[in-house]
This record gives C-alpha cells, structure tokens and sequence, in this order.
C-alpha cells in the first residue's frame, strides 16, 4: 500500500507551529520564529522526508520553476552539449529543464512550442529548425516568427537566430568563424579550398558567406564548383565525400582548378567525410587538408586530430541563461542581441604546401 503524502499541515502538528510559520520556513522566506524553532521544523520535514508540493506551490507563487528548450537533432554532439549545458544551469538554480526535439522540422516547431506554453513553462530556450520553402510549400514561412511574436512567455533564441523576429538572441559568429579557417587554411599554401556546407541551415548560409569572404580578401577567385551542399549528418558527409575526391588535385601534376583542402562546415558532416577518405584510401593531410567546425570531442580522438572552430557551448548556454533570466526579471526591457567569438583549435589535419 502506497503511503500517504506528508503535508506542511502533518510538520506544522508534530512542531507545534502554524502551517504558515512552517511553509516560510522551508521555503526560505523571513518568519519570526526563534533559530530553534527553524531548525526543529527543518528536522522534521527531513525525517518524515516531506516533499514539496510543486503544483500547489505554483498556485500562489505563479510560477512552475521549469524551463523549455526547442532543439532540432538531440543526437547532433552540439545540441546534446548545449542541453547538457543549460540542465545544469537550470538544475543549479532549483529549475526543471524540459527538452523537447523537432527533428529539424518546422511543423514540430510549432507543435512542440504549444507543447511547452501548455505546461506553463517560465521561460523557453528555442533553436528553430531549418525552413526550406521549395520542400515544404504548405507551411508558410512567418508561422513559426507569427507564434513567437504573439508569445507570453519569455524566450531567447540560440544559435539560429533570424532577424526576421525582434526578441533577444544569442548566438556564435558563424562567418568570423569560417574565415577564421579559411584564412588559416590559405596561410599554409592552401589555394583550392573546397566548402562542404549546409545551404539550407541558417548558420551554414553564415559559415559559407565566411568562406567567401575570406576568399576574396586574399584574392582567390570563389569557384562554384568548390561549394558542396550537405545536410548536418554523417550519411551527407559520406556522400560529400565521393564529390571531394573528384576534385583534389593529382598527386603527380599540379592544376589551378583542382583543391587541396576542405573547410566541413559541421563535425557530423566531417565524420562522414573521414568515413569515405578512409574507404578509398584519401589520408588526411597528406592527400587533403581538412578543418571541421564545432570542435565535439570526438575530433580530439581521430587519427589525426582535426583542427577545428571551436564553439563555445558553455559561454552560449552562460549567455543563454542569463539572458532569459534577465527577461523574466525585465520583461518590459529593450531586447538584447549577443554575438560570441568562436576559436580555431588547431590540430595535425592541415598540411603546409608551397
């Protein structure tokens, strides 16, 4: 037989108090009760292992001490880090973390954010997914940006951010990022630089214009050819790589249309990518060059380790956090729009040439 939930009313009998002298107490509010009195109604709640009643808490308090977070592939190292990140915070901090994962459909985003609003979440984490018109002519672009902007509840975007919506955003520069790599890239000889990116991604749109940039500024002419599209999974990498080789140049002559190195534009993608360098035989970086970006832990471990941009995910889930925070506690406050710095991690997959 299941035993019967302990009440403030059952502590408050045994210590001789008020309900309401016991609830301030365990709740940590100011009651004029001797340090005894505290200490006694602490023992008790302990040993009669009392929970609180968090619905009943909410009822007066207005909150449910729970946040959500929107992600679109748990099972990318990235957004399982950036989970990872902001559960702790919210645990930390006495709050409930719900995560909830859209598959990179924009369909569920919708679904999944009333989803959330219906549990009466505090506050929402939301990383929407890629919207791409020409697959998915029945879902209109401003549906998702409509729900948000007629929201009650607070929220932030991370790391895809659009400015299609006005709300506070924080997120890590994708195009600094990818000419950070390409400059590298191009300081150690590298002239024919493919870029395996995701046209169809928000950041992939960014990292590529950084590609780009970078390229015209040391007056490298951007080649078309050189551009490959590949979703943010290993089976894409795999097949972009089959593209990649068709395009080195060959090792007994030398061709000014042919690529030496490769900028990933996601570790998943590099994953793939190593996957079939290694089933025909390509050694990285003796045969091609590489740079990934995200920098998971996996890339420490490869043979050989794989330079990389570096994201901050702790720094983003950080600004995240307290950016949200900062909104529940200044709801009427300008919006905030935070842009981090990543970093180039540099290991043995680049080859200086001449």
């Amino acid at each position: 037989m299941q035993e019967r939930r302990v009440t403030l009313k059952d502590i408050a009998k045994e210590v001789g108090l008020s309900v309401s002298a016991v609830s301030l107490t365990l709740n940590g509010h100011d009651v004029r009760l001797s340090e005894e009195s505290k200490q006694r109604i602490r023992e008790v709640a302990k040993k009669k292992n009392y929970k609180a009643n968090v619905l009943a808490k909410s009822l007066v308090t207005k909150r449910t001490d729970t946040f959500g977070l929107l992600v679109p592939d748990i099972e990318n190292p990235f957004f399982a880090s950036l989970a990872k990140a902001l559960e702790e915070y919210s645990r930390n901090t006495g709050r409930v973390l719900i995560i909830v994962n859209s598959n990179d459909d924009p369909v569920s985003d919708n679904r999944l954010l009333d989803m959330l609003v219906s549990r009466e979440v505090d506050g929402l984490f939301l990383v929407p997914s890629n919207f791409v018109p020409q697959r998915q002519p029945e879902v209109k672009t401003s549906r998702f940006a409509s729900a948000l902007q007629h929201l009650s509840v607070p929220y932030v975007l991370v790391d895809r951010i659009s400015e299609d919506i006005d709300c506070d955003k924080v997120a890590i520069d994708n195009e600094r990022g990818a000419a950070m790599a390409v400059d590298y890239l191009v300081k150690h000889g590298h002239r024919g630089i493919i870029c395996v990116a995701n046209r169809d991604s928000i950041n992939g749109r960014e990292r590529l214009s950084g590609y780009r940039l970078s390229l015209k500024n040391h007056g490298i002419e951007y080649n078309e050819q050189f551009v490959i599209h590949s979703d943010y999974h290993e089976q894409g990498g795999y097949l972009a790589g089959s593209r990649i080789c068709r395009l080195l140049e060959p090792s007994d002559s030398s061709c000014d249309t042919c690529a030496t190195a490769v900028l990933s534009c996601s570790d998943m993608t590099t994953l793939g990518i190593i996957s079939y360098f290694r089933e025909v035989g390509i050694s990285i970086p003796r045969d091609c060059s590489l740079i990934s970006y995200d920098n998971s832990p996996v890339l420490s471990f490869s043979d050989p380790g794989i330079t990389a941009v570096a994201q901050d995910i702790q720094g983003l889930s950080y600004k995240a956090f307290e950016t949200l925070i900062a909104r529940i506690n200044q709801p009427k406050a300008p919006f905030s729009r935070t842009i981090l710095t990543p970093s180039l991690v540099i290991r043995d997959s680049v080859l200086s040439i001449s």
